[in-house]
């Protein structure tokens, strides 16, 4: 649908928490008005405040299976980075 932007991203429209465990999607309508003026070298941009404020959240730090590797014990953790 033109005018529609998704991505999935840390910040803004769509983020994960692994050591929460939770995770959000929102859509935006991708206009001027809620998009920044600046770009990068890449021509991109992102949402503006007003933009932020906009987006509509289909799940908002809703539930995820937890992060096995975050759970490991420190000390199995430190034994893979010496293996290396």
């Amino acid at each position: 649908m033109p005018g529609w932007a998704g991505r999935c991203r840390h910040r803004d429209g769509g983020r994960a928490a692994d050591r929460r465990a939770a995770w959000s999607i929102g859509v935006v309508r991708a206009t001027e008005e809620n998009r920044r003026m600046s770009v990068n070298r890449d021509r991109k941009t992102s949402l503006s405040a007003h933009g932020r404020s906009q987006v509509t959240w289909l799940f908002r730090d809703a539930p995820m299976q937890p992060n096995v590797l975050l759970q490991l014990p420190p000390t199995v953790v430190s034994l893979h980075r010496v293996r290396r």
